[in-house]
């Protein structure tokens, strides 16, 4: 510990005491790992620099050299100009507050997004200035899924945005974890917040359809049902969810599904609903379900087997989600025969 700056190998934390400022000119310069301030400029160059409130605002903070600068705290004017912008502490979110921050192409912003509410649930860098992205990549990490509609403003208050993060045009739809989001720059009461919303993703217009083994059956007979699911399109499917509901005259026998689909069924001899599930269905892909049922003794009415699909992303064409089969249980179940065999040396 020197002055409030606790120096390890690759880890230094911050309380921006005057007299810290004062010591930085005995550590490394950018010709290797460490701390320097030059006109004005703390430069954290190779190293981590957390920021810990209390503490003096510096008023510039600039990161190179591959360094990083999170933790929870306030700086005047940030550039990133190779490194790591990381509001929060290593697994606990946080928020780093600035005059203005400028990012390059070589440089990162790393959130957490954990909850709802900023500096506590996601990591938040908030701006009194303006925002300039110049490319630099975004990353995130999802470790709890929010409702459709949960908003991140992952940069709040900037005065105006200069340029997009990388591959994130205004609008851009991406997925975290299997879960479809988009990223807005125009966002927040000013018009310029960075805000990442927990969406259903582009649309994909999903369709099944069903065929039976035979309409009319005996009690007691076998019949199949086979559904075949089709993404055609614009977009892939996010995942998907079959489900075919066996009425209470047609018994569950068993199932067939896909590879990369997984299912749950009733048990053998039960009527009720097999469902299985993805990740996603790609456009102009396809997926085939087979119910086996038996029909029962003493069916109630005529039998409809519903099969059903849907998925995360909004379908523009709700009508062609279900297919439904009309099964007749009629006459009596084929009645038992032993077929009695004459052995050799048999008279009769």
């Amino acid at each position: 510990m020197r002055d409030g700056l606790r120096v390890n190998t690759r880890t230094t934390v911050i309380r921006f005491a005057a007299v810290v400022l004062a010591a930085l000119a005995l550590l490394p310069g950018p010709s290797g790992p460490g701390l320097v301030r030059a006109a004005g400029t703390l430069v954290v160059h190779g190293i981590e620099v957390f920021l810990t409130p209390p503490g003096d605002v510096p008023d510039a903070v600039e990161v190179s050299g591959g360094g990083l600068l999170g933790g929870n705290g306030a700086a005047g004017d940030i550039r990133i100009a190779d490194g790591t912008l990381a509001p929060g502490a290593p697994e606990r979110p946080g928020q780093i507050t600035a005059r203005s921050l400028a990012m390059t192409p070589a440089s990162t912003l790393f959130v957490d997004l954990d909850g709802p509410a900023p500096g506590r649930g996601y990591d938040q860098v908030r701006l009194g200035g303006p925002l300039t992205l110049g490319g630099a990549r975004l990353v995130l990490r999802l470790t709890l899924v929010g409702p459709l509609g949960q908003q991140y403003a992952v940069i709040a208050g900037a005065t105006s945005v200069t340029g997009t993060f990388a591959t994130l045009p205004e609008g851009a739809h991406f997925v975290i974890a299997a879960a479809p989001f988009s990223i807005t720059y125009k966002g927040g009461e000013s018009g310029s917040d960075v805000v990442i919303t927990r969406d259903a993703g582009p649309a994909a217009d999903l369709r099944v359809r069903s065929v039976p083994s035979a309409t009319i059956v005996r009690p007691g007979a076998i019949v199949t049902f086979t559904a075949t699911v089709e993404n055609v399109g614009p977009n892939g499917a996010l995942h998907p969810v079959f489900e075919d509901v066996l009425p209470a005259g047609l018994l569950f026998q068993s199932l067939h599904a896909p590879a990369g689909w997984v299912c749950s069924y009733p048990s053998v001899g039960v009527s009720g609903t097999a469902h299985c599930e993805a990740d996603s269905l790609g456009r102009n892909g396809s997926a085939t379900f087979v119910v086996f049922a038996k029909a029962a003794d003493a069916p109630a009415a005529s039998q409809v087997n519903r099969a059903t699909i849907r998925a995360d992303s909004p379908d523009p064409v709700a009508a062609n989600n279900t297919a439904t089969d009309a099964i007749e249980v009629t006459g009596a179940a084929r009645p038992f025969r032993l077929v009695g065999l004459l052995l050799a040396g048999d008279s009769r």
